[in-house]
């Protein structure tokens, strides 16, 4: 039921649309993968995206410390 319900609110124009204006109006885009498709490389991933984001979070209030 739920393919169903998804094909009647997304289509792949209008998420290619979609992904198109939020990669023009960002500064920039990271892609993380893991080796392989399984829990344990996916931990890694997830691991990987949170230091990321703190490295980004803290790149944005204090630049002048991580140059």
């Amino acid at each position: 039921m739920g393919d169903i319900a998804v094909g009647w609110f997304f289509t792949a124009k209008g998420e290619n649309d979609k992904f198109a204006r939020q990669v023009r109006n960002s500064a920039g885009i990271a892609v993380l993968d893991g080796e392989v498709a399984d829990k344990a490389h996916w931990v890694v991933v997830v691991r990987a995206y949170g230091a990321f984001l703190s490295r980004s979070h803290l790149a944005q209030r204090y630049p002048q410390r991580l140059q």
